[in-house]
C-alpha cells in the first residue's frame, strides 16, 4: 500500500468513528487475528487520533493515556509560572484524553489549585485578604482516590498561601513582592503594558522603607507615571518616547536590582513565597 492510500485509510476509519459518534454510539476500534498488518497499524493511528478505545485480543486499551500525562504535567508547569489560563487548557486536554481514575482527581485537584493559586494573585489590593482556604481543604478531601499524604501535602499549601497573602499587610517587602510577581503575571499574559501599575506599587512600598533609586530606575519611574498619567487623560504625552513593553521590562529589571542592593532582597524571588510547591514522596506537610 503507497503512503497516501494508507493514510488515506486512517482517515476513512476516523470518519466512521465520528459518524458513529454523531448517531449518538459510544464506538470502538478492534484489531483481530485475521487484520492484515497495515489495517492494524491504520486502525492503532485511527483509535490515537480519534481518542476511541482499541480492542486487541479481547482487552480494550486507551492510546492516549500518556498524551493525559504530558498535558496534566504540562499544567503543573504552567502554574509554577502563575499562567493560568494554559495550566486550564493543559488540564482540559488531560481530562479528555485519560480514562484513569487517579488521573481525573489530580486533574481535579489542579483546578482548584489553580483557581486558588489565581485567586492569591489577583486579589484586591486595596482590601485584606478574603480567600477561604478551609473550603478547598475540604474540597480536596473529597478526593478519596489520592494518597492522604498528598492530600494533606496541598491542603497545607493552600493554607500557607493564605497566609502569605494576609502577611503582606505586616511585611513592606513581602508586600512588594506580591506586586512585583502581579507584574510578572502580566509578562506571562503577554501584556507587559499590564504590569506598569504593579511595578509602580511595588517602587512605592519599598521607597517608604529605605529604596534610593539610582538615577536609571528613578528615570524609568518617571517614565511609567507619565505614561500611564497619559492613558487615562490626566497628562500630556511624555515627551521622550517609551514603548510600554519596553518600559514595563526595563522597570521590573531595574527595580529587582535596586531592592537587592538596598534592601537585601531579591524581589523575583521572594515573589516565589505566592506560588504553589509540588508534591512529591518525601516533602509532606509536617
Amino acid at each position: 500500500m503507497e503512503t497516501d492510500a494508507f493514510w488515506g485509510r486512517v482517515e476513512a476509519v476516523r470518519q466512521e468513528v465520528a459518524r458513529r459518534r454523531f448517531a449518538g454510539e459510544s464506538p470502538q476500534l478492534e484489531v483481530g487475528a485475521g487484520e492484515s498488518l497495515v489495517e492494524a497499524v491504520a486502525r492503532v493511528i485511527a483509535a490515537e487520533r480519534s481518542r476511541t478505545p482499541l480492542k486487541i485480543d479481547g482487552t480494550e486499551l486507551w492510546l492516549t493515556e500518556d498524551l493525559a500525562r504530558e498535558h496534566f504535567y504540562r499544567a503543573q508547569a504552567a502554574l509554577q509560572f502563575w499562567n493560568f489560563y494554559l495550566a486550564h487548557r493543559h488540564l482540559d486536554e488531560a481530562a479528555a484524553l485519560s480514562r484513569d481514575d487517579l488521573l481525573h482527581q489530580r486533574v481535579g485537584l489542579f483546578r482548584l489549585l489553580t483557581n486558588f493559586v489565581r485567586a492569591v494573585v489577583t486579589a484586591d489590593p486595596q482590601s485584606g485578604a478574603t480567600l477561604d482556604p478551609e473550603r478547598v481543604a475540604a474540597e480536596v478531601d473529597r478526593l478519596d482516590r489520592l494518597p492522604k499524604p498528598e492530600r494533606e501535602f496541598y491542603k497545607s499549601e493552600v493554607r500557607r498561601l493564605a497566609a502569605a497573602l494576609e502577611g503582606r499587610a505586616e511585611d513592606p517587602k513581602l508586600e512588594a513582592a506580591w506586586h512585583f510577581l502581579r507584574a510578572r503575571s502580566a509578562f506571562v499574559r503577554e501584556d507587559a503594558s499590564a504590569a506598569l501599575i504593579p511595578l509602580l506599587r511595588a517602587y512605592r512600598v519599598l521607597a517608604q522603607k529605605g529604596l534610593r533609586p539610582a538615577e536609571f530606575l528613578a528615570r524609568q519611574v518617571e517614565l511609567a507615571q507619565q505614561l500611564i498619567r497619559f492613558w487615562v487623560g490626566d497628562g500630556p504625552q511624555p515627551a521622550e518616547a517609551a514603548a510600554p513593553e519596553a518600559l514595563a521590562y526595563k522597570l521590573h529589571d531595574a527595580l529587582d536590582a535596586q531592592a537587592e542592593r538596598d534592601l537585601g532582597v531579591r524581589l523575583s524571588a521572594l515573589s516565589g513565597r505566592f506560588g504553589l510547591t509540588l508534591y512529591m514522596e518525601g516533602n509532606e506537610a509536617g
